[in-house]
C-alpha cells in the first residue's frame, strides 16, 4: 500500500475474499471503493483505513476475526454501509470490536449490522462530526462507545442484547442521541 506522500485515487476493491491474513484489506493515503467482499479469520482488521478520505465501504462481511472488523484511523469523509461484521473475537481480554473510528471526523455509519463481538460493536474514540444511524448492534460485549468523542449523532440505531453497556460515553461532549432503540443493554 503507498505510504509517506504518495496517494492513490478512484481504487476499487471488490469481490474479494480473504481469509487468515494480518489485516484483510488495507487502505493507506487512498480514496475509492470497497465492496462485495469478504474478510474471514483476520488477526487485526478485517478492512483498516489510514490517512485517506473520499472512501465507500459498502456491501462487505467481516467475520471470525481477533482485533476489529474495520479499523478507521486519521481519516475523513469516509461512509461505511450495509456491511455485517460478526464473531470478531478479541485477544486476552482485548478487542473483539465491530469497527473502530479514531481520530477522524465525517465519518458516516450507516445500515450495518454488528452483532455477536466479544467487545463494542462501535467505538469512537477522538472523533467528532461522525453519524451513527440505522445500524443493528446486537449480542456484543458493548453497544456504542465514545470516547474523547465530540459533536456526533447516534440516531434511530437498534442496540438490544448487549452483555455490558448499551452505549457507553468517556470524556466526551456535545454529542446527540435521539430516536435510538435500546433494550436489554
Amino acid at each position: 500500500y503507498p505510504d509517506g506522500d504518495v496517494k492513490l485515487a478512484d481504487v476499487t476493491i471488490r469481490n474479494v475474499t480473504l481469509d487468515r491474513w494480518s489485516h484483510g484489506i488495507v487502505f493507506s493515503h487512498s480514496d475509492g471503493k470497497i465492496s462485495h467482499s469478504q474478510v474471514l479469520r483476520n488477526y487485526f482488521d478485517g478492512i483498516r483505513v489510514e490517512r485517506s478520505g473520499s472512501l465507500i465501504i459498502e456491501n462487505n462481511t467481516a467475520s471470525d476475526g481477533i482485533s476489529r472488523g474495520f479499523g478507521i484511523t486519521a481519516s475523513e469523509n469516509i461512509l461505511i454501509m450495509n456491511n455485517t461484521v460478526t464473531g470478531i473475537l478479541g485477544k486476552a481480554g482485548k478487542g473483539g470490536l465491530g469497527v473502530r473510528i479514531d481520530n477522524s471526523s465525517r465519518i458516516t455509519v450507516r445500515n450495518n449490522d454488528f452483532k455477536e463481538n466479544y467487545g463494542t460493536g462501535a467505538v469512537l474514540m477522538n472523533t467528532s462530526y461522525t453519524l451513527l444511524s440505522g445500524n443493528s448492534i446486537t449480542h456484543n460485549g458493548w453497544g456504542v462507545a465514545l470516547i474523547n468523542s465530540g459533536a456526533n449523532n447516534v440516531t434511530q440505531n437498534r442496540i438490544e442484547n448487549n452483555k455490558y453497556h448499551g452505549i457507553s460515553l468517556e470524556s466526551s461532549d456535545r454529542n446527540s442521541f435521539s430516536d435510538n432503540y435500546l433494550n436489554n443493554s
